[in-house]
C-alpha cells in the first residue's frame, strides 16, 4: 500500500456538493472541499513544496474540527496500517472565527472534517 491511496481514498469520499476553494499561493497550497450529510464540510489540503507552509481556512461553519495528517511521520501507519491509520489517526482542531489554521510540513496532505453546529 502506498500514502497515495489514503489522498485518492479521501477524494472519493467526498461526496457531496463540491464548494469553489481558493488558494492565495497555488504553488504552495491547495485544497479541495465537500459538503457532507452529517458533516457541515469535509476538505482535503495539500502543502506542494519541500519547505513548511503555514496555511489558513477560512468561512468554516462551526468551532470544532478533525484533522488527520498524512506526511513523513505518519507515512509507514498509513502504508503497514492503512485500516488502522483512516480510522484512529484524528486530532482535533480548533475553529475560531471560522478559521482553521494549520502548519503543513513539506508535502503533507491533510484531511480536514468540520462538525455540524
Amino acid at each position: 500500500m502506498f500514502p497515495l491511496f489514503h489522498v485518492l481514498a479521501d477524494a472519493a469520499e467526498l461526496s457531496g456538493g463540491l464548494r469553489a476553494v481558493h488558494s492565495s499561493e497555488p504553488l504552495r497550497a491547495v485544497a479541495l472541499a465537500a459538503a457532507e450529510p452529517g458533516v457541515a464540510l469535509r476538505l482535503i489540503a495539500a502543502n506542494l513544496r519541500a519547505a513548511a507552509t503555514d496555511v489558513r481556512l477560512d468561512g468554516l461553519p462551526g468551532a470544532q474540527a478533525r484533522i488527520r495528517r498524512l506526511n513523513v511521520e505518519s507515512a509507514e501507519d498509513a502504508t503497514m496500517r492503512p485500516e488502522e491509520f483512516r480510522a484512529s489517526r484524528w486530532e482535533p482542531a480548533e475553529v475560531l472565527g471560522g478559521t482553521l489554521r494549520l502548519r503543513l510540513e513539506p508535502y503533507e496532505v491533510v484531511r480536514v472534517e468540520v462538525a455540524d453546529r
